[in-house]
């Protein structure tokens, strides 16, 4: 993603609640995360498989998504996900990586490197929420474990 772009102002009639974004590069994940809290929308954040495990089961009742590499040391996404799913089969899963078709029980799959305007695209077809361009909401804080 790059450094410059507008934040996404989205136009939701519900809260969005909290993303989490599961990445052993920190690099990755902090950008990821800058890209969502300028959009308003507030991110956990986790180092691998067993940490967004350990995050998903605090942080439960307020994860609208999670959004998850694929390849990361101590256990993988997809690995990772189907775990997720176990404890709330509605639970919504964004895979990052390789291209090619999502794992079963992915909602999405975002081949690495992506665009911003790949990922705003990815993250409204499975959050189901419209984008709107005029206005800049105030990004709220961004934690890690």
């Amino acid at each position: 993603m790059g450094a410059m772009h507008r934040p996404i102002a989205w136009d939701t009639r519900r809260p969005i609640g909290k993303v989490m974004v599961v990445d052993d590069e920190v690099l990755v994940r902090v950008s990821i995360c800058k890209v969502l809290a300028e959009s308003g929308l507030e991110a956990i954040q986790a180092g691998d498989g067993l940490e967004a495990l350990q995050q998903y089961q605090a942080h439960r009742e307020d994860i609208s998504l999670v959004i998850m590499d694929a390849g990361m040391p101590r256990m993988g996404g997809a690995e990772t996900a189907q775990i997720i799913r176990e404890l709330d089969p509605s639970a919504k899963v964004i895979l990052t990586g390789s291209a090619g078709a999502p794992e079963p029980g992915m909602d999405a799959l975002l081949a690495k490197p992506f665009t911003l305007g790949s990922f705003c695209e990815v993250l409204q077809r499975v959050l189901k929420v419209e984008r709107r361009h005029e206005s800049r909401q105030p990004g709220p804080k961004v934690t890690s474990a």
